[in-house]
């Protein structure tokens, strides 16, 4: 039955004059002379489209002409022939356009379906890559603000020991002043106001170094070693 039509060039199912003339057992002369009637009568853009000129080599190695038609080109020619025979032949050649069509259609769907598969994988992957790269980019975000943080806490806590150490070497700077003036008769209330604060403070530092009794006694021997013992006045 498939062998009743064929696929063109074009992707177009049709049949030919030949075959309709062997099929349905008549001469392919007159065949081809109800063809011809048929395009005199017809549209020309219509006739051009479903009946195409072609040609076949006879048995005697000559070239003859013939037409290839479409299924509506088919319709069209054969709806005049009439008996039992040609009723049947008709039923066989709508059910070979009716199988080629859903061979083509079959095809075609399973392209469709395999362009839609590849689609689909190639999408997968692509979503994956996206999300690998978007993970990797919350990782590096995150990484990079842990990193800032610990930057920050560092930085924090030179500041803070730069501070301490400052305010602890501005203490010595002064406790040395205040032993100076001391050592040179200064009374510790003029020291106090020289170095801007209170007498007690002086006395305070004094007193956890051991030294308060000798300044009371105008003994006052201080050492090196001692002197960097002293915490901060203020």
């Amino acid at each position: 039955m498939q062998n009743l039509v064929s696929q063109n060039d074009n992707g177009i199912i049709t049949t030919t004059s030949l075959k309709l003339a062997e099929t349905f057992g008549k001469n392919h002369q007159h065949i081809l002379r109800d063809i011809e009637k048929l395009l005199k009568q017809l549209p020309k853009e219509w006739g051009v489209s479903n009946f195409g000129q072609s040609s076949y080599v006879n048995l005697q190695n000559k070239k003859q002409p013939m037409y290839t038609l479409t299924r509506d080109a088919f319709s069209l020619l054969v709806m005049g022939f009439t008996g039992e025979k040609a009723l049947q032949w008709k039923l066989k050649y709508i059910e070979a356009f009716n199988a080629m069509e859903k061979a083509l259609l079959d095809k075609e769907i399973d392209e469709l379906k395999t362009i839609s598969d590849k689609a689909y994988e190639e999408g997968v992957a692509v979503g994956k890559d996206l999300l690998s790269l978007e993970v990797e980019n919350i990782a590096y975000k995150k990484a990079r603000q842990r990193l800032l943080e610990d930057i920050t806490t560092i930085e924090e806590k030179a500041f803070n020991n730069g501070v301490k150490h400052q305010k602890k070497y501005d203490g010595l700077t002064q406790l040395n002043k205040a032993i100076t003036y001391l050592k040179k008769g200064v009374t510790l209330k003029d020291t106090a106001k020289i170095l801007e604060c209170s007498p007690d403070t002086i006395r305070d530092r004094l007193k956890r170094l051991g030294l308060w009794e000798q300044v009371k006694n105008s003994n006052i021997q201080f050492s090196k070693n001692t002197i960097n013992q002293g915490s901060l006045l203020g």
